[in-house]
């Protein structure tokens, strides 16, 4: 079973973001609210952290845009 992180809105103008850096690595255990990525809209890199406890699967590239709402990791329990 899993759980999924999505890509948050950070600000209501940004439709789009970049993934900019993991902080965690693939099936990495992480806690919740651990810091697990970096994103970048139009106006400022943001901190993305876990939501569950788990083992990460990230679901996107280091460079990668996604939309908000779109898939960003699972997190398997």
């Amino acid at each position: 079973m899993f759980k999924v992180i999505h890509a948050p809105c950070i600000n209501v103008n940004d439709l789009e973001m970049k993934l900019v850096a993991w902080h965690k690595e693939p099936w990495e255990e992480v806690k919740e609210d651990d810091l697990i990525c970096e994103v970048e809209t139009t106006k400022s890199v943001e901190e993305i952290r876990s939501e569950y406890p788990g083992f990460l699967y990230p679901l996107v590239k280091e460079g990668q845009m996604l939309k908000v709402g779109e898939p960003l990791a699972h997190v398997f329990e």
